[in-house]
């Protein structure tokens, strides 16, 4: 998939949390607050059912469930995320370096179900992701001026 497209998903996936709001433990329904990998699933045209039943990730793979992980692993998204952390004490648990697009989903649920993650915290990493997958475009230092004209000054008569 190309970058402008991954960008493109993200974004509405971004739009569908700002309106709807971020679901933790639990993927969703269309038209109320989904989780992120949902909101992914719904850009897509997907139903967010076929991620999986409750919190469970679905354990065969099919269409959904790779598109979604497959957006996750292109975009890079996890790249921004940190791992979760775990109970107090314990070790900080590493990301595997190599993952399959159902890891990606579990991985990228992880994050968004971490208790008082916010629509708009989810929200924003997914624009941002966007942002920094789309080229930068070089705008001139300074913005030329247009001729002034005295004539664009002097009011219309009708």
């Amino acid at each position: 998939m190309q970058k402008i497209e991954l960008a493109a998903i993200l974004n509405r996936a971004a739009d569908y949390m700002d309106a709807h709001g971020l679901k933790s433990a639990s993927w969703g329904r269309p038209g109320g607050p989904v989780c992120m990998n949902a909101a992914l699933a719904i850009a897509l045209d997907r139903h967010p059912g076929a991620l999986g039943r409750m919190w469970f990730v679905s354990p065969v793979s099919n269409p959904t469930l790779r598109e979604v992980g497959n957006v996750v692993l292109e975009s890079g998204l996890l790249e921004d995320l940190p791992v979760p952390a775990g109970p107090q004490g314990a070790r900080r648990r590493t990301r595997p370096s190599v993952m399959d697009a159902r890891r990606a989903v579990v991985e990228l649920a992880a994050w968004s179900d971490v208790p008082g993650r916010t629509a708009a915290t989810a929200s924003a990493a997914l624009r941002a992701r966007a942002v920094a997958l789309l080229p930068v475009t070089h705008k001139p230092a300074v913005t030329p001026r247009p001729a002034f004209r005295r004539e664009a000054l002097q009011p219309v008569l009708v």
